[in-house]
C-alpha cells in the first residue's frame, strides 16, 4: 500500500525519474521490493502479465492503486491515430506483430525492436490485426523511471555533477514559504525513509538546500508518502506549464 501511494504520488506531479536508495535502516530486500512495485505499478496494466511471471513478491500487487496515465488507458477498438504501448510477439524482417491488450494486434512496418520489447505505435487503420507505425508520446506524461541504487550521498553527488539541484526535505530545514526556485536540468529531491530523516545519516553540506515543506506539522512525524505530497505539491506550482503558462 505504501508503494501504491508513492506511485500516485510520483505520477501525479509528473515525476521523471524515482531513486530507491538504502539508508542505514534499510533491511535486507526491502529497497529491491520497493523498486519492483514501483515499476510494475508504471507498466501498462495490459502489459503486466506479459512482462511479470507470477512471484511472491508480487502477490499483493493487487493493493496497488491504477494509475491511469496516458499509457495506461487503453480503448476497446485501436481507432486509427491513437497512440498506443505493446509487446512485440513476432518479428518478420523489418516488420513486426504487436500485441495491444484488448485493442488486439497491430502489424508495424520498419520495426526497429526485438521479440519481447515494449514500443509505442501509432494507428493507421484498424483492421485485425491494425496497421501501424512507430511513435512516441512526444510531450504527453506517461510515468516515471525507476531505479535502484545504494547509499544516498553517492547519488546525491552523482546528480550534482549533472548539473541537478539536490534539495533535501526535513523537519530541521528551513521553512519553505514558497516553491523552490529550480534550475535546469532539474532537480533531485531527497526523502528520507520510514524510521529516520536524512539529516540522521548524511551530512548537511551534502545538499544546495534543505526544507521543510511541512513547517509546523501536527504530527510527531510526517511519513514518506504524507511529504512527496506536501513538496511535490509546492513544487508543481513554480512550474511552468502547471497552469497552461511556459
Amino acid at each position: 500500500m505504501k508503494a501504491g501511494f508513492i506511485a500516485r504520488a510520483l505520477a501525479v506531479y509528473r515525476v521523471d525519474r524515482v531513486v530507491v536508495y538504502e539508508d542505514p535502516d534499510t533491511r535486507p530486500g526491502d529497497a529491491r521490493l520497493l523498486h519492483k512495485l514501483l515499476r510494475y505499478a508504471v507498466t501498462p496494466p495490459h502489459l503486466r502479465r506479459r512482462l511479470y511471471r507470477l512471484q511472491g513478491d508480487l502477490r499483493y500487487a493487487g493493493l496497488l492503486p491504477p494509475l491511469q496515465t496516458a499509457s495506461h488507458l487503453v480503448p476497446d477498438e485501436p481507432r486509427p491515430g491513437a497512440v498506443l504501448d505493446g509487446l512485440v510477439v513476432r518479428v518478420e524482417g523489418r516488420r513486426c506483430l504487436v500485441w495491444l491488450g484488448r485493442a488486439g494486434h497491430a502489424l508495424v512496418e520498419d520495426c526497429r525492436a526485438g521479440r519481447g520489447e515494449v514500443v509505442t505505435v501509432k494507428i493507421l487503420e484498424p483492421g485485425d490485426p491494425a496497421r501501424a507505425k512507430p511513435s512516441s508520446w512526444g510531450c504527453t506524461y506517461t510515468g516515471y523511471t525507476a531505479t535502484l541504487a545504494g547509499g544516498l550521498a553517492a547519488v546525491a553527488k552523482r546528480y550534482k555533477e549533472r548539473g541537478y539541484a539536490v534539495i533535501a526535505t526535513s523537519r530541521y530545514g528551513a521553512c519553505a514559504r514558497g516553491p523552490p526556485t529550480l534550475r535546469p536540468p532539474g532537480a533531485l529531491i531527497v526523502f528520507g525513509g520510514p524510521r529516520r530523516g536524512v539529516l540522521d545519516y548524511t551530512p548537511r553540506a551534502l545538499y544546495d538546500q534543505v526544507l521543510n515543506t511541512v513547517p509546523g506539522q501536527g504530527t510527531r512525524t510526517v511519513r514518506t508518502e504524507e511529504a512527496l505530497h506536501a513538496t511535490l505539491a509546492l513544487i508543481n506550482i513554480n512550474r511552468g506549464d502547471a497552469c497552461g503558462g511556459r
